[in-house]
């Protein structure tokens, strides 16, 4: 895998004059064989196809989210090293993350792989003009197919925590209330993922949550465009302590620059109520999930089970404007500039 990515950028950047991109890039793969040889090199005893697609469709999407090919492979080379991660949810996906924590490598299906093809074009010219996008930062897509034909298909994403965060908790928020709450054997793991119902309401100043907002609104329409659904926010807490520098020794006195938001959340001790400041790290997940038949006679089921038309805000993206889809988040981002003052 990191031997792949590095000769694949050694491919690409061996080319005096890169192409200009156009409509069919997304259809093009660097493909090439990593054999292995027994002691002495004479005697061929593994062959492994190795295949990059659209190489240089990802090499812009890095270049737009300021990545340069130095600092990728810095991570994700065969000198860095990766280790495996718990799997954090029911796909039986494995996931990878590289030792600086700046990446995450994922396996994916046969047909994500496929939506992730379909989808590319459109998710290039959306994160170019939307560059402060919370769409999961696709940085490159790959697979091998070993010698026993098995084919392993990965897909390698910017972490949403950076900057060096220590993350205090990390929710996977949906907007819905259908078992949407972790079990107690959940909040025994160490790195446990709340959910909805775990989390108590967070408060922003309005701009901060007017900038939220619009992001989310234009990142879900183009999700419904491309006909996605089932994906969530996944939001990071780490709290600030007190005297501690915020974001200006790294990232200037712009808050924006920082790869999160400052919110707000009510703390009630012995010496009464108050509120605590956290660095707030966002990005929306899952995002290769196609509203399917199987999709549509799972949430019928649910509304049948729960009366609820309610049970999946996902499906609410789909089919609702984002004027309405953005009301859900609200009710997780709740903010009130008098309650937050009045409460200081």
């Amino acid at each position: 895998m990191q031997v792949g990515l590095r000769q694949t950028s050694e491919l690409l950047n061996s080319d005096s004059k890169p192409p200009e991109l156009n409509g069919q890039d997304s259809k093009v793969s660097v493909v090439f064989e990593l054999r292995a040889a027994a002691s002495g090199g004479e005697t061929e005893v593994s062959r492994t196809t190795w295949a990059h697609h659209a190489p240089y469709l990802y090499k812009e999407i890095r270049e737009t989210f300021g990545i340069s090919d130095g600092e990728f492979l810095g991570s994700v080379s065969s000198e860095a090293k990766i280790r495996e991660l718990p799997t954090p949810g029911r796909s039986g996906a494995l996931f990878y993350i590289t030792e600086d924590e700046e990446y995450f490598i994922k396996t994916i299906s046969q047909d994500e792989e496929k939506k992730l093809k379909l989808m590319l074009p459109g998710y290039v010219k959306h994160i170019k003009r939307y560059p402060n996008t919370l769409l999961t930062k696709f940085v490159a897509s790959f697979y091998i197919k070993t010698a026993q034909r098995h084919h392993i298909r990965l897909v390698a994403m910017g972490s949403i925590f950076r900057g060096g965060l220590y993350i205090d908790r990390k929710y996977d928020l949906k907007g819905s209330v259908i078992n949407r709450r972790a079990s107690e054997k959940e909040k025994l793991k160490d790195f446990v993922t709340l959910k909805d119902l775990d989390m108590e309401p967070l408060y922003f100043v309005p701009e901060v949550l007017d900038r939220i907002l619009a992001i989310i609104e234009r990142d879900s329409e183009f999700l419904e465009q491309e006909g996605i659904m089932d994906y969530s926010l996944l939001l990071g807490l780490s709290e600030v302590m007190p005297g501690e520098r915020t974001h200006e020794d790294v990232y200037g006195e712009d808050e924006k620059a920082a790869p999160w938001v400052f919110g707000y959340q009510k703390y009630v001790g012995q010496d009464g109520e108050r509120f605590v400041t956290h660095r707030i790290c966002l990005g929306i997940i899952d995002i290769l999930q196609p509203y399917t038949k199987r999709k549509q006679v799972e949430f019928v089921g649910k509304v049948c089970r729960h009366c609820s038309s309610g049970v999946s805000p996902s499906l609410q993206f789909f089919f609702q404007s984002p004027e309405r889809s953005t009301v859900k988040i609200q009710r997780v981002l709740l903010t009130s500039e008098q309650h937050l003052n009045a409460s200081r």
